[in-house]
């Protein structure tokens, strides 16, 4: 569409965190919830679905404040 659009709310509400986009998904890493604690959960969504907990990945640590870049 080439513009934003909102979207499904993801599960757990963040701010400074890294997306990427891999495989047809959309991946969201770690954060800062509540401007307060950091988080390590990984979040991802499928176009017309929602956001899930990624159950079987993790970020490397609690991270926030950073980038994602992959290849």
């Amino acid at each position: 569409m080439g513009a934003w659009v909102e979207a499904e709310p993801m599960n757990v509400s963040r701010g400074n965190f890294a997306t990427f986009v891999f495989g047809g998904m959309m991946y969201t890493i770690g954060g800062r919830k509540e401007n307060v604690e950091v988080l390590d959960i990984v979040e991802c969504y499928k176009e017309g679905g929602c956001w899930e907990v990624a159950a079987n990945l993790k970020a490397i640590g609690k991270r926030s404040h950073f980038s994602a870049f992959v290849m």
